[in-house]
């Protein structure tokens, strides 16, 4: 079962209040094509007059607030990717593809078309480019990517950011179906080998290390804490250096948000969790009455052997598994 945009949407808003989503990123009424001396073909703004870009051309929005579900549809571009690529993770968690792979096989024409495409109707460009253009209002982008494209944001690398997004989507996906791990999926991911009948639980421990290293390594390379004022005090939130770095701060509240236990009842995915009390729902008993010593009510502990999210869960297992055992 594939993740939806409005799982994506409801994270962020868990994740983080709106005031803190507030980053910038800029697009251009146009992009184009150009080939770099190397012979890499990559997006950039395109130029009116004397190689300007008329501010009249561009439009800012905030891709965190306004497209929380960019790393989604980012992941499951249909790019032509030529031949089987090879997958590693470094000590630090950052994915590496290497071996002997002609990256200049990548500019398909597909590929060509999906990059300009993204740019113009989606996102922008990636902002793999350094350089900081001033933003709405003359100041400073507060980013290390230049918005408006430039020589490294080629479209082999757009190719190569979709494939790690759309592999990392596809291992915690695989990790964290409802209707059961996909071990196989898993394998094939990670370029595991079979090596004897390890359960679903090993496996989906593996996809999900595997899947926090890469996050957290995208989200440190590429996006930074912010600080805010909020009342009377300061508060954190997150900022990004390009649009490729909010996307990955979209991944990585997704998967904050989905961290608590789920049901293991086929078609259910409803979290198991153990619920705080507010200061209102404590209870006292009548020994301590009168020193008003307070305690959590014993209806709010969650077994730690818990696997259904309710009785009727429970019990519609128990009657799915009786049926296939005949």
């Amino acid at each position: 079962m594939g993740i939806s945009g409005e799982k994506f949407a409801d994270a962020s808003a868990k994740a983080i209040n709106r005031e803190l989503r507030d980053g910038q990123w800029l697009l251009c009424s146009g992009y184009d094509l150009k080939r770099a001396s190397s012979g890499e073909r990559y997006v950039i703004a395109r130029r009116g007059a004397h190689g300007i870009v008329r501010t009249s051309d561009l439009d800012y929005y905030r891709p965190l607030v306004d497209h929380p579900d960019l790393f989604l549809k980012f992941a499951r571009l249909k790019l032509d990717i030529l031949g089987p690529v090879s997958w590693s993770e470094s000590l630090t968690g950052y994915p590496l593809i290497f071996d002997e792979y002609d990256y200049h096989g990548l500019e398909t024409d597909g590929n060509v078309e999906a990059a300009l495409e993204w740019a113009t109707r989606e996102g922008g460009v990636l902002g793999l480019t350094p350089g900081r253009p001033p933003r709405d209002g003359g100041e400073p982008l507060k980013s290390g990517g230049n918005p408006m494209g430039g020589e490294s944001d080629t479209v082999w690398r757009f190719v190569i950011e979709s494939f790690i997004a759309r592999r990392t989507l596809r291992l915690y996906e695989a990790a964290t179906d409802p209707d059961g791990v996909d071990v196989g999926a898993i394998r094939s991911l990670m370029g595991l080998t079979p090596f004897g009948d390890e359960s679903p639980q090993f496996a989906r421990r593996q996809a999900l290390d595997s899947v926090a290293r890469i996050v957290e390594r995208m989200v440190a390379d590429l996006c930074h804490p912010i600080l805010r004022r909020k009342d009377d005090g300061i508060v954190q939130g997150w900022g990004f250096k390009n649009l490729l770095g909010a996307m990955w701060l979209q991944m990585m509240w997704l998967m904050i948000a989905d961290a608590g236990r789920r049901c293991r009842r086929p078609g259910c995915n409803r979290a198991i969790t153990i619920k705080v009390p507010k200061a209102e729902e404590l209870t006292y008993t009548e020994a301590d009455r009168a020193g008003k010593k307070w305690h959590v009510p014993q209806k709010y502990a969650t077994r730690k052997d818990k696997i259904y999210c309710s009785p009727s869960c429970n019990t519609m297992a128990y009657r799915a598994r009786k049926k296939q055992e005949g």
